[in-house]
């Protein structure tokens, strides 16, 4: 169940920024991926410190399977948010660049 969080929380951030690139591509790869991260950021952040912070109150009780779940589930909320600005662009600029130089061939 821990995963299945982790991942959809992960996954969803993807989701948002990628329709908002494609949303914001006409204007070319880097300025969309630009106003991607300028639309995006605000409410991927707010939402991924949210839930970490709602996580991490768990990090507070006794039950020490509780602190677990909580700590490695607000950790990951955060890493997610940073690779969802990290990786994404990465990979989404080498899929489209990757594409562009095959159709000129």
């Amino acid at each position: 169940m821990l995963g299945s969080i982790i991942i959809g929380a992960g996954v969803d951030y993807a989701v948002h920024f990628l329709s908002a690139w494609r949303a914001a591509k006409d204007a070319g790869v880097e300025a969309g991926m630009t106003q991607a991260v300028e639309d995006t950021a605000p409410a991927i952040w707010t939402n991924a410190l949210m839930v970490s912070a709602g996580f991490f109150v768990l990090t507070l009780g006794e039950a020490r399977p509780l602190q677990n779940v909580g700590g490695l589930t607000s950790a990951a909320m955060l890493v997610a948010a940073v690779m969802t600005f990290v990786a994404i662009p990465v990979l989404a600029r080498k899929v489209t660049y990757s594409r562009l130089n095959s159709r000129s061939i």
